[in-house]
C-alpha cells in the first residue's frame, strides 16, 4: 500500500514538472492573394513658386486697400485700386525721357560725320597757320637785322599752341564716363569764350602770349590765338568723331528704354486696379489706403523728371550717372508694393535612387499636414541630376535605401492647399512605387525575422501547432506585405503582436486561434 502512494506521488511531480504548456491564444490571418501597392513615406519642405510681384511707382497716390497680409484670394478679386491721373502722368515723363535719349544718340551720330569732316578741316588749318607763323617770324627776324636800330638779341618767339597739360587733361575727361565728358565739353566751351576752366585762364595765356610776342607783328598774334582755339575744337571734334561719346549716349538710351518698358508695365497693371490672376495667399502689403507711396530705399528722392538727363546730354556737368539712372528709373521702388503667393504650392523634397526610379511625372500624391488633413497633389518635377543630402525617405530605413549621401530631387504640386498647408514647413507625403496584381499578401505583423532570414509561424490545423516557416518577401504597403515564396493561398499565419508572445512561440507549440 505505502509503495503505490509513493509511485503515485513521483507520477504527480514528473506530471506537474513535465506536462506540456497550455495552448497559446494567438490572432491570426489567411494567406489571400490580391493586389497590393508599395507607397513610400516621406516628408518634404513647402515652398511658393509662383509669386504675383506688384510694383508700385514712387509718388502714386494709393486710393483703397482690398486685402491683408494672410488673406487667402481668389482668381479676378480686385486688391488695390490708384489715382490713375498722376499713373499717366509718370509714364508720359519716361516717353519724354526716352525721346530725348534716342534724339540725342541720333544727333550724336550726325554730328560724328560733320566732326569727321571739320576735324579733317582743321588739321590742314592748322597746319597752314604753322607756316604762316615760322613765315611771318622769318620776316620779322629779317625785317630787324635790316633795321639799324642797336638791339642786343633777336625777338624771341613765345611758345605757340596751349599748354601739354591743359590738352591732356580734356583728352583724358573726353575719354571718361558721363560726368567727365560733360565737365570736358563744358569746360572747352567755356575757354573757347575766353573763360576759365580746369585751372587754366584763357584771357590770361592770350595776353601772355601777346606779351611775349616782342617784336613780332600783330598778325602772327592772331594766327597763334586761333591756333590756340583749333587746337580746343580738335579735341571737341576727336571725341565726337570717337566711339565713346556715342556709346555713353547709346547707354543712356538703353536705360531710358529698360525704364519705359518697366514704368509701362507697372502702370498699365495698375489701371482699373490690381486684380489677383490665381487662387493665392497675400504674402506682403506694403501700401496704405488715402497715402502717397515712398519706397524707404529713396523716399527723400524729389519726383522724377527728365531734369538730370537733360543736363548730362546738354553738358552742363552737374551730374553723375547714379543720378541719370536714379531719375531714368523714378518711381519704380525696388519694394513690392504687394506679393502674393498663388497656388499650387509645392512641396520640395529628396529620394534615393531606387525610389526615384519607381516615381514618375503625373502620378498621385497625398499630402498629411500637421493637422492631419490629408490634400491630393501630384509629383510635378524630377530633376535629372543628383544632388547632395544628409536626409533619407523612410524606405531607407526598411532596407530599400540607394544612397544616403546623395539623392535625386522632386517635387510635389500642391494645387489646393488648406490654411494647414504653410511655407517654408514640412508636410508628410505619401507617394505610390509599385503595384503588384494577384500578389500573395499577408499583414507585417506576421513577418519575423532571425539570422537565417525572414519567416512566418504557420498554423498546421492536423496537429494545432505552430510551425516556423521562412519566406521570400516583395513589396510593401501601410499593413501588408508581398510573399513571393514559402506560402500558398488559404493557409493561416499567426500574428503574434507582443515580445512575450514572439518569445514564447516555438515550433511544435501548441495554439489555439483566436
Amino acid at each position: 500500500m505505502g509503495l503505490s502512494l509513493g509511485v503515485i506521488l513521483v507520477a504527480s511531480i514528473a506530471w506537474i514538472n513535465f506536462k506540456p504548456p497550455a495552448p497559446m491564444e494567438m490572432d491570426h490571418a489567411v494567406v489571400a492573394v490580391g493586389s497590393i501597392t508599395e507607397t513610400l513615406e516621406t516628408s518634404g519642405r513647402v515652398i511658393g513658386e509662383n509669386q504675383g510681384a506688384f510694383q508700385v511707382l514712387n509718388g502714386i497716390k494709393v486710393i483703397d486697400v482690398h486685402v491683408g497680409v494672410g488673406q487667402r484670394i481668389v482668381a479676378g478679386q480686385l486688391l488695390a485700386t490708384f489715382d490713375e491721373g498722376i499713373l499717366n502722368s509718370e509714364l508720359a515723363e519716361k516717353q519724354q525721357a526716352y525721346d530725348l535719349a534716342v534724339k540725342t544718340v541720333n544727333d550724336a551720330k550726325k554730328s560724328a560725320k560733320d566732326a569727321q569732316k571739320q576735324l579733317t578741316a582743321n588739321t590742314k588749318r592748322l597746319a597752314q597757320i604753322d607756316k604762316d607763323i615760322a613765315e611771318l617770324t622769318r620776316a620779322a627776324e629779317a625785317a630787324a637785322r635790316q633795321r639799324e636800330e642797336t638791339t642786343t638779341t633777336a625777338p624771341q618767339p613765345a611758345s605757340t599752341g596751349l599748354p601739354d597739360g591743359l590738352l591732356g587733361t580734356i583728352r583724358s575727361l573726353l575719354q571718361g564716363d558721363i560726368s567727365q565728358i560733360t565737365q570736358g565739353i563744358s569746360s572747352v566751351t567755356s575757354l573757347l569764350g575766353g573763360g576759365s576752366a580746369l585751372g587754366f585762364d584763357m584771357s590770361e595765356m592770350y595776353a601772355a602770349m601777346g606779351a611775349g610776342m616782342g617784336g613780332m607783328t600783330s598778325g602772327t598774334t592772331a594766327l597763334e590765338m586761333e591756333k590756340m582755339q583749333l587746337q580746343l575744337q580738335q579735341t571737341l571734334l576727336e571725341a565726337q568723331t570717337g566711339d565713346t561719346l556715342t556709346s555713353v549716349y547709346q547707354s543712356i538710351a538703353d536705360n531710358a528704354k529698360t525704364a519705359l518698358e518697366q514704368t509701362r508695365a507697372v502702370v498699365e497693371l495698375a489701371r482699373g486696379g490690381w486684380v489677383a490672376e490665381y487662387d493665392g495667399l497675400v504674402r506682403e502689403v506694403n501700401i496704405t489706403a488715402g497715402e502717397v507711396f515712398l519706397n524707404a530705399e529713396n523716399a527723400s528722392a524729389p519726383t522724377p523728371d527728365i531734369g538730370t538727363l537733360l543736363a548730362l546730354i546738354q553738358g552742363d556737368g552737374t551730374a553723375a550717372m547714379g543720378d541719370l539712372l536714379g531719375s531714368l528709373w523714378g518711381g519704380t521702388g525696388h519694394t513690392h508694393g504687394m506679393l502674393i503667393e498663388y497656388f499650387p504650392f509645392t512641396a520640395e523634397l529628396i529620394l534615393n535612387h531606387d525610389n526615384a526610379l519607381k516615381v514618375r511625372l503625373g502620378q498621385p500624391a497625398q499630402i498629411t499636414t500637421r493637422l492631419n488633413n490629408v490634400i491630393n497633389g501630384t509629383l510635378s518635377f524630377i530633376n535629372p541630376v543628383a544632388e547632395s543630402s544628409s536626409g533619407m525617405d523612410i524606405s531607407s530605413i526598411l532596407g530599400n535605401s540607394g544612397g544616403a549621401e546623395s539623392g535625386i530631387g522632386v517635387k510635389v504640386s500642391i494645387p489646393h492647399p488648406d490654411e494647414s498647408v504653410i511655407i517654408g514647413m514640412d508636410v508628410n507625403i505619401s507617394l505610390e512605387l509599385n503595384s503588384v496584381d494577384d500578389a500573395v499578401v499577408i499583414p507585417l505583423v506576421a513577418v519575423q525575422r532571425n539570422e537565417t532570414g525572414n519567416f512566418v509561424w504557420v498554423y498546421d490545423s492536423a496537429n494545432q501547432i505552430a510551425l516556423q516557416r521562412h519566406v521570400e518577401l516583395g513589396i510593401l504597403d501601410r499593413t501588408n506585405r508581398q510573399v513571393l515564396s514559402g506560402l500558398a493561398e488559404g493557409e493561416r499565419v499567426l500574428l503574434p503582436k507582443t515580445q512575450m508572445e514572439i518569445a514564447d512561440l516555438n515550433g511544435g507549440r501548441k495554439v489555439t486561434l483566436k
